[in-house]
């Protein structure tokens, strides 16, 4: 679900707090005819604009703090949680929402995704159908109605839906964007391929965001020059001994939800999704440095053991935050392959998964999904088939040079012998064999990502050759990775 647009002007927070609302901050913000939750609402809400999803969650629990019966917080703060990962925050911010403004719209629309994410489609569709018949301002339920119509056999009603509200309502780009890759998705599932890939180039151009193609070539360079096999293995390595956290990267669309979601169904693991802890701690470090040095990768010239052990305690104790007893839990920030260099230096005996996939169906499942946050290169098919490239030099050199071995997982051969590849993969881990993870459709946990339709679901090969329905469309993306 897109983040909401907020109902507060956003602008008393940067005019008075630019780098985001304190706690105690409340003058200005009754200058301007905010009450303390709203304005904590407001600010939160401006930081999960930004990106800032940790810090949103800060501002959306202190305005309940400030007035727990505030419904628009209640409700934002609900669909923070299930951006987050927390269903069973959305089912009781949503609950008390909808107890207290039982027609809101907000309420509705908040109750009925908390109730989709946890399986009950059915239920979610009655609380959202009021939404669905009155005057179509709410492109976010429609979003939501195509979601549901695909468990409930409603397809045909949701496109006829969109389509009235895409040819009669004044919409955000954001808005017209997110409906487009609605009906992207749901003429691909009644096999419309090239009506399916037309509503997707609508949907980029409808809310296509600044990308410059030049940093991953940056990124890449940079780091190829600097981890040499010497200067990798010069490095300090921090002595914890610690093995709980396990990476898992690839490209978006590579099978990197599926993977976590068939290890979160072990007793011993703890599937945490995408942490972006690693990043900050690395930033922090970096600010600790004279000017000149703060670069990455050439910060790490400064690196002590004692820093090494220092920055990895830090992490270690995040993870224990969100679970301090399975034996592992699984960290899915795809980027971090692009910090696999730290990573060796600060967990020199985790274990790293890498997914893969056939290049033309992740670059094509990337194209045609509507990631909230992030992934600008997939906005362009030539982005798409350059920032693959780099990324796959970069994972050659990383094969090359470090030190611990990459766990390789072919998406294709995981469809192909499910119990081999899962066999394979838990013996890495020396992890006991557990028929859970066969079933990992059971899971409930929630996953807040694009792939969250998938691991609802046993295995499926259809995706396996998606791109070739799409073939008279790639040839920008097949020259690209060609090149």
């Amino acid at each position: 679900m897109a983040t909401p647009s907020p109902a507060i002007p956003l602008d008393f927070v940067s005019k008075h707090f630019p780098g985001g609302l304190p706690f105690t901050a409340n003058r200005a913000a009754r200058a301007e005819g905010l009450s303390s939750a709203q304005a904590q609402l407001a600010a939160g809400r401006a930081a999960w604009r930004r990106g800032q999803t940790a810090q949103a969650g800060v501002h959306f629990r202190q305005a309940i703090a400030l007035a727990p019966d505030h419904h628009p917080a209640l409700c934002t703060l609900s669909d923070w949680c299930l951006h987050a990962g927390d269903l069973t925050g959305a089912l009781n911010h949503s609950a008390r929402a909808i107890a207290l403004a039982p027609q809101a719209p907000h309420s509705r629309l908040s109750r009925a995704a908390a109730l989709a994410q946890s399986g009950k489609h059915t239920e979610a569709l009655h609380i959202l159908q009021p939404l669905l018949t009155a005057d179509l301002s709410l492109p976010a339920a429609a979003s939501l109605f195509a979601k549901l119509s695909r468990r409930l056999g409603l397809e045909k009603n949701a496109l006829e839906l969109i389509s009235r509200l895409l040819d009669t309502a004044a919409l955000t780009p954001q808005d017209r964007a997110e409906l487009h890759f609605s009906t992207s998705e749901l003429l691909d599932r009644l096999r419309r391929y090239d009506d399916a890939f037309a509503h997707a180039v609508k949907a980029h151009d409808a809310h296509r965001k600044p990308y410059d193609p030049n940093l991953i070539r940056q990124q890449t360079a940079m780091r190829l020059a600097y981890f040499t096999p010497h200067k990798l293995h010069g490095l300090p390595r921090a002595t914890h001994g610690s093995r709980r956290p396990i990476f898992i990267i690839g490209m978006p669309r590579s099978g990197t939800s599926l993977v976590e979601q068939i290890l979160a169904s072990h007793p011993d693991v703890y599937g945490a999704g995408e942490i972006a802890n690693l990043g900050d701690i690395v930033s922090d470090y970096t600010l600790s440095l004279p000017l000149e040095s703060r670069n990455y990768p050439v910060c790490l010239d400064a690196l002590s053991l004692r820093t090494c052990n220092e920055l990895a305690a830090r992490y270690l104790s995040g993870l224990s935050r969100l679970n301090s007893t399975a034996r592992y839990v699984t960290d899915k920030m795809l980027p971090n392959f692009l910090y696999l260099g730290a990573i060796s230096a600060l967990f020199p005996d985790a274990h790293v998964i890498h997914c893969t996939r056939d290049p033309l169906d992740t670059c094509l499942s990337c194209y045609m999904t509507d990631f909230v946050f992030g992934h600008e290169f997939a906005q362009d098919l030539s982005h798409l088939a350059d920032y693959h490239r780099h990324y796959n030099r970069l994972m050659s050199h990383w094969r090359d040079t470090l030190k611990f071995p990459l766990i390789e997982v072919s998406y294709e051969r995981v469809v192909a012998n499910l119990e081999g590849e899962v066999r394979r993969l838990l013996e890495h881990l020396g992890l006991a064999w557990d028929e859970r993870c066969l079933n990992f459709h059971c899971n409930p946990r929630l996953v807040p990502t694009a792939s969250v339709e998938q691991v609802r679901q046993p295995l499926y090969s259809r995706s396996v050759g998606r791109w070739r329905h799409y073939e008279r469309h790639l040839q920008p993306l097949i020259e690209g990775l060609n090149a």
